[in-house]
């Protein structure tokens, strides 16, 4: 057992350490010794064995383990085992190599042959003593004689993941063990590529404890001698002895007993401790008197120091605190950035959007407008005529209504006048016979015609409405058509005052606000800007085709008037100026920074805003980009290219495409994408004024020009239809015309017709004076009667009016209520697309001051960062020059809590002057005063400390000892319980019966055995009554019971057969193979001298058969 290593435990308890002291001393009154005792008693030994019943289950838990183990198949552990053994000059060996299997070993061969050589070199390679082997005294009686040195090798497994150290060793570890006659011996760990590792013998010593190969356990490895005499000759005193102390209960035993020894010998020494601790702390208290007022010398100046080194790190420290601020301030500038730059895209989003949502809803509200103003212009019209007809049916009542009353009398008066000329006629009659028949007759001929012909003339008058509606719808196309051609006039006239304004002047200053030749000028004049501004924007804009001209002046609006200036101030600045001259246009705040925009263009193939333009200055490149997206803004001439462009597919980096109406001049459409990748459509209407980009004149002219032609040709085509027109509607005027002239002529014919029948009654009542009165009374009737036609005729046609004045009221109401749907849709139309354009507006309004906001906030943050980088740049060279200079004083130390510059400067003054004090107090050698104290205390700190460590060492080895002899105990219970149980299990095998007895108290074992299977109820046979072979097999089963009870992983046996007969011989190999294999994984070298002819090797079993011994070996000189 290793040697008990004491731990010293650093005093903690400074000047107090002499409390401890009088309590050690307290503890300790005299030099009484702790005894202790190992011996076995009556009473350790009753309880030494386990009770039946527990035995019972023990051993019914073992026999289930092993038939366990059975049905388990025996394969080769991945490490703690031998794979080969080497030696050189060893024993009468000049060289001997032997590869060993992982499991089962048979080892045969001739005396000589060196099978007994291999296991001694295996013990001797891993760390055994000679005298273990039973072979020599000392190591250098194993050298081959005539050789000085003698060099062992035995090589382990190390695999899997249980390895020792694999990443050290590797799956192999070889063990080098070389001695020569001088006496001196050494050790080698190599590796797996052979690499020495170690050379102490403590690490070899370790991986024997690692893979617990107790090769000095005479259990383990059972040479020849031993193997001779155990399983010949040993008694029961003897098998006690090896049985104890093959399973190490006697080493365990002897360490407790040394553990005893330590803690009695550990207290026998306090009380001598002490009177030197008292001595010591009385020297002590004397030096510390004489060392305190030094002791705050060195405080002091120590404090000195420390104050100094702190206050030149304490202005280092003030410096870095100044760039970490700044370094943080940087990080949160870059993460505003990187919030601000995607809140900027955002807004670019949210801002195309809203411009999109306000020209659709601008567009609608200018449709909805027209549509409103053209249905109210009908509802105007169908109220008016409604009006007319209301009134036109008052009149009809009210002319029915004298009618009727113009017939009632008429047929009054008819009845009236016939009564009388039928009276008068009777008397006529009786004085002149017919003649006046026939002359009456002929005049209702002739008042006849006169009817027929009015009702010809009545019938012509009903024609005169339907020419006249003729004339009124003549007469709205033309008007139509005059309001037309004085719009397209109005586009001529536009036109050829902008090309005469072109052909005049090659500037586009006129194309400005008023006021921006004076803002120029003042802008020029004013030298506080930081940066000029850049600007008008239009006269750095240079328009490659001047077809696009019109809608991209108009997509740009007040863009192209504003400038561009580079901060905050400027901005002010130059919004003062724009006051004073009276010239209010936009201001944008940009950056001079890279501004990399490529990877966002879309492919080659299509046009591009940015494409068609060219640009004189980065500042306005970039606002252009960033407000206006002209790289991803397409052109495409052809409408309807464009839209099929469009709508195919979502083309990648693209927003929106620009195109051009067929015969609108300058006018265009607009397609972008929404959120939901859907195409909207917008009317483009194209700019007004004169260009402010610059462009070529001359193509600027012909441009205009051909818009020109083109205008005036629409112009001369309204004036054709205009023409036409004006023709059919003095046609209608004609046509009116020869009605009234055909009307009048039909009117004289009845006028002649009435003429003409007047005239002939007019005779007729001058040759007929006689026949006055009835003359007179049937022109009376013919009068009434005419009135009462008349009437009538007026009335029917009244009634007839009225039917038709009914159903134009009718006709009317419905158109009416029409148009009233109409305006109501319209009206509903209109305000609801004003509210979606006073919303559009809004959010483009919102969207725009949220866009220049981030992209200010970004420039702003940027400026910012660039004025933090420098100032970082120069506290860093001042944060290393303040370290330089702090270096030159002392290491950096930290400097206290709280303390600043100001307080340590009053601090070092103050301290200063203490220091001064006490050196003019002590006026001695304070370094030997120092020493003198501490050589004190550091002695009467170790003495009380050394007391009190033993103390707590001796109370700690009681205790180890206590659970130790427990545990020690409780090991012999039943390491004893399982050797019984597989013994017998063992000699079942055979179907022998017996029982091992151990007696503890008398340190005796004895092997009970009946091998007669017929007398299992008798008590057995001593070992003494037995045959050689029977008593060989019973040892065999008591060595292999006790290599179950220890479990050592490699287990070696010599000669174990010697004594034996064939049929015990046999019986005890099977009995062996069997037990090795319940013993899965474990290693097993059996050594003999006899034939293997019987066993065969298997995957399990290796038959190891060593070359015959040379004939001229020498003999071993044992025991020089």
């Amino acid at each position: 057992m290793p040697g008990l290593k004491r731990q010293r435990v650093p005093n903690r308890n400074g000047d107090d350490s002499d409390d401890s002291t009088e309590s050690v001393r307290a503890q300790y009154p005299s030099n009484k010794r702790l005894r202790l005792s190992l011996d076995v008693d009556s009473d350790e030994e009753s309880s030494s064995s386990l009770d039946d019943e527990t035995e019972k289950l023990y051993a019914t838990q073992v026999q289930q383990q092993q038939h366990d183990r059975r049905n388990e198949k025996n394969e080769a552990a991945e490490n703690g085992i031998i794979e080969s053994i080497e030696c050189h000059n060893f024993m009468c060996h000049t060289y001997l190599h032997v590869d060993v299997g992982p499991l089962i070993n048979f080892i045969i061969g001739h005396n000589g042959s060196g099978k007994s050589a291999v296991l001694t070199a295996l013990t001797i390679s891993l760390g055994g003593k000679a005298s273990a082997t039973n072979r020599a005294g000392s190591l250098k009686s194993f050298i081959k004689e005539g050789e000085d040195t003698c060099t062992l090798k035995v090589r382990i497994k190390n695999g899997g993941e249980t390895g020792y150290q694999p990443d050290l060793y590797g799956n192999v570890i070889t063990v080098e063990r070389s001695f020569n006659r001088a006496g001196t011996s050494g050790f080698k760990l190599r590796g797996a590529n052979d690499r020495i590792v170690s050379t102490r013998k403590a690490d070899l010593e370790e991986i024997s404890d690692y893979y617990a190969l107790q090769l000095d356990n005479p259990i383990s490895v059972l040479t020849q001698d031993q193997a001779r005499q155990f399983l010949s000759g040993a008694s029961s005193n003897d098998k006690y002895k090896f049985f104890v102390k093959g399973v190490q209960l006697e080493q365990l035993y002897h360490d407790y007993e040394l553990l005893a020894e330590s803690i009695a010998q550990t207290e026998a020494t306090f009380h001598d401790k002490l009177e030197q601790v008292a001595s010591l702390l009385a020297r002590r208290e004397k030096a510390k008197e004489l060392l305190d007022l030094v002791t705050r010398q060195q405080e002091v100046r120590k404090r000195l120091n420390e104050l100094g080194m702190q206050m030149a790190w304490s202005q280092v420290e003030e410096q870095e605190r100044r760039l970490t601020q700044i370094d943080d301030d940087l990080k949160k500038v870059d993460n505003e950035f990187s919030v601000a730059q995607t809140k900027a895209n955002e807004t670019s989003v949210v801002y195309d959007e809203a411009v999109s949502k306000k020209s659709q809803a601008d567009d609608a509200s200018k449709q909805y407008k027209d549509e409103e103003r053209l249905v109210a212009s009908e509802k105007a019209d169908v109220r008016t005529k409604s009006d007319e007809l209301k009134q036109e049916g008052h009149d009809m009542q009210e002319d029915q209504r004298k009618i009727k009353q113009q017939v009632r009398a008429c047929n009054d008066s008819i009845e009236k006048t016939k009564a009388s000329i039928a009276e008068e006629n009777r008397r006529l009659e009786e004085l002149h016979g017919g003649s006046h028949s026939r002359r009456v007759a002929r005049l209702d001929e002739l008042k006849s015609a006169a009817r027929a012909a009015k009702i010809k003339h009545e019938q012509h008058g009903k024609e005169t409405p339907m020419l006249e509606a003729s004339k009124t719808q003549a007469q709205s196309k033309l008007k139509e058509q005059t309001a037309s051609r004085a719009s397209k006039a109005q586009l001529v006239q536009e036109s050829e005052n902008r090309l005469r304004r072109l052909r005049e002047s090659r500037e586009q200053r006129g194309a400005y606000p008023n006021g921006m030749d004076q803002l120029l000028g003042a802008i020029q004049r004013e030298r506080s800007f930081r940066d000029k501004p850049v600007g008008p924007i239009g006269d750095f804009v240079h328009l490659k085709k001047a077809v696009w001209s019109g809608i991209l002046e108009k997509s740009f609006g007040a863009a192209l008037n504003g400038f561009i200036v580079t901060s905050k101030d400027d901005q002010r600045l130059l919004s003062n100026l724009m006051r004073r001259s009276n010239c209010s246009v936009p201001v944008f705040i940009g950056n001079n920074s890279d501004f990399d925009f490529t990877g966002h263009e879309p492919d080659s193939q299509y046009e591009t805003i940015l494409r068609v333009l060219k640009i004189d200055h980065p500042l306005v490149l970039r606002q252009l980009v960033v407000n206006n997206n002209i790289e991803q803004i397409i052109l495409i001439e052809d409408m309807d290219e464009a839209r099929d462009t469009m709508m195919a597919s979502r083309l990648p980096k693209v927003k929106a495409c620009f195109s051009i109406q067929p015969g609108n001049h300058g006018l265009g459409e607009r397609f972008a994408y929404g959120a939901d990748n859907s195409v909207s459509t917008n009317y483009m209407d194209t700019h007004r004024g004169l260009p402010r980009m610059k462009t070529d004149s001359q193509n600027q002219i012909n441009l205009e020009s051909d818009v020109l032609d083109c205008v005036r040709s629409e112009l001369n085509e309204h004036d054709a239809k205009h023409r036409e027109l004006k023709q059919d509607f003095d046609a209608c005027m004609q046509a009116i015309n020869q009605h009234k002239k055909s009307s009048e002529k039909i009117k004289l014919a009845w006028q002649h017709a009435e003429d003409e029948a007047d005239s002939f009654q007019d005779e007729l009542e001058k040759n007929a004076s006689e026949e006055g009165r009835l003359e007179q009374l049937k022109q009376g009737l013919e009068t009434e009667e005419e009135r009462k036609r008349q009437c009538e005729s007026d009335y029917q046609e009244s009634v007839l009016a009225k039917d038709e004045h009914l159903a134009k009221k009718k006709l009317l109401l419905v158109e009416m209520n029409k148009i009233d749907e109409r305006v109501a849709v319209a009206t509903r139309k209109l305000q609801k697309s004003q509210k979606t354009l006073e919303k559009a507006e809004d959010g483009r309004i919102d969207a725009l001051v949220k866009k220049n906001q981030a992209f200010q906030a970004i420039e702003a943050l940027r400026q910012t960062r660039t004025e933090q980088e420098e100032d970082r740049i120069a506290q860093s060279e001042k944060v290393e020059d303040f370290t330089v200079k702090a270096k030159r004083i002392g290491p950096r130390v930290a400097v206290d809590s709280g303390e600043t510059t100001d307080s340590l400067e009053r601090k070092l003054t103050k301290l200063d002057a203490d220091q001064r004090r006490f050196e003019a107090r002590i006026g001695g050698d304070t370094q030997k005063i120092s020493d003198d104290y501490r050589a004190a205390v550091n002695a009467h700190i170790a003495a009380a400390k050394q007391i009190e460590d033993d103390e707590k060492l001796v109370q700690l080895f009681k205790q180890t000892y206590h659970q130790r002899k427990f545990r020690w105990e409780q090991f012999k219970k039943y390491i004893t319980a399982r050797a019984r149980i597989t013994f017998a299990h063992f000699l079942s095998e055979r179907s022998f019966h017996g029982r091992l007895n151990i007696n503890h108290r008398d340190k005796q074992l004895d092997i009970i055995v009946q091998p007669d299977e017929t007398q299992r109820d008798r008590q057995g046979r001593q070992t003494k009554t037995l045959s050689g072979g029977e008593k060989s097999f019973s040892q065999i089963c008591l060595l292999l019971s006790l290599w179950e009870a220890i479990g050592a992983p490699i287990r070696c046996l010599d000669e174990f057969d010697v004594f034996m007969d064939s049929v015990n011989r046999e019986a005890s190999m099977k009995l062996l193979i069997k037990a090795a294999r319940d013993s899965v994984g474990r290693q097993f070298m059996l050594i003999t001298p006899q034939s293997m002819a019987s066993i065969d090797a298997t995957h399990d079993i290796k038959i190891i058969k060593m070359r015959d011994p040379e004939r001229n070996q020498g003999t071993l000189r044992f025991g020089s």
